[in-house]
């Protein structure tokens, strides 16, 4: 039992002395290979048709029994900080943190590679989105005081501290503490910084739904921006759910004509009735599983649910692929 708890404790320290020399991310760098590091670039951590799940258990150890069959399907798992049963314990947090990539470490199958000393690569440690999603954008972290905020950032710290891939800081929030915190972020550590916005429980304009994409870049230094709308369900309109969607087409059209970094970002709007805005996603979608007793959020699908109607819909491109070499009986690309 001790040999197998150090060989954890060494994983997990070659793993943060191989986040730590990464080299910093930068707010829309290219996915191209030879310009990118592989799970350290936003473009292709937030690439198309991915999927993270969301972790709702107050313990960690809860997920135990489906964290094998998760890790099959997605390619990220969420760490929702906000739903710790000893959220503002640092030690808890830190712990819960490790108990999460060593439950999933024996069953990744879609991490990417990360880097250490030359050819030698860390290919089973599943990608982290370290979120504390507050009351007022659907979470349960309270959000009514400075007090509150205050603390809210101090376990954002934490994520960065535990060498998380992903960051979600939300952009509604104090701009001097927002500041002090990307600052930490871009000069000591290698994670990348999800801006997001949920708007809840009101509906939008298309026009205002925009402004918030670009709220969500923190003023260019986010690496992914994440926007989440309510769907106005008294409207007549039959593209309603599309509208985060198509806002986002919006938005990335705007950073091209303006010259800006243009960041991968994801859509989606809330409930049942949004169910289809998370088919259209293109990136980064949240997931539940058929394996677990609930859903994190109403209308929420299973990223197999996702790919099956995004293929009936026709929305992925059919790509054929060849095999070069000899012998290529025993590879396993045609299976």
């Amino acid at each position: 039992r001790q040999s197998t708890a150090w060989s954890g404790v060494e994983w997990e320290l070659t793993r943060l002395v191989a986040r730590a020399i990464l080299p910093p991310p930068l707010p829309g760098a290219p996915s191209s290979v030879k310009q990118a590091v592989v799970g350290q670039n936003a473009e292709l951590t937030l690439g198309y048709n991915t999927f993270f799940l969301s972790i709702v258990f107050p313990d960690m150890w809860d997920v135990e029994p489906y964290v094998q069959a998760m890790c099959l399907d997605v390619d990220a798992m969420e760490f929702r900080a906000d739903l710790l049963g000893k959220r503002e314990d640092r030690f808890e947090v830190l712990h819960s943190l490790q108990i999460l990539r060593r439950l999933c470490q024996p069953h990744v199958v879609r991490a990417p590679a990360l880097p250490l000393v030359g050819l030698e690569v860390i290919d089973d440690a599943m990608p982290i989105v370290f979120t504390v999603r507050t009351a007022h954008q659907a979470g349960t972290w309270p959000d009514d005081t400075e007090e509150d905020i205050g603390a809210m950032f101090k376990v954002l710290e934490l994520g960065l501290r535990g060498g998380v891939e992903v960051l979600d800081v939300e952009s509604s929030w104090d701009p001097v503490k927002t500041d002090k915190l990307l600052t930490m972020a871009e000069e000591r550590y290698t994670s990348n910084i999800l801006g997001s916005y949920h708007e809840v429980p009101d509906a939008v304009s298309t026009e205002r739904a925009v402004e918030l994409y670009h709220q969500c870049t923190l003023n260019g230094r986010a690496h992914g921006a994440k926007m989440v709308l309510s769907v106005d369900a008294e409207s007549d309109d039959e593209t309603k759910d599309r509208q985060a969607y198509e806002a986002g087409k919006i938005f990335k059209k705007n950073l091209i004509d303006e010259g800006k970094p243009v960041i991968p970002y994801l859509s989606m709007m809330l409930g049942e009735i949004g169910q289809f805005s998370r088919v259209i996603n293109e990136r980064f979608a949240p997931v539940t599983h058929e394996s677990l007793p609930f859903v994190a959020a109403p209308g929420q699908l299973s990223a197999s649910e996702i790919m099956t109607l995004k293929l009936v819909m026709g929305l992925l491109k059919p790509r054929k692929y060849c095999i070069i070499g000899h012998n290529i009986a025993y590879s396993v690309s045609p299976q």
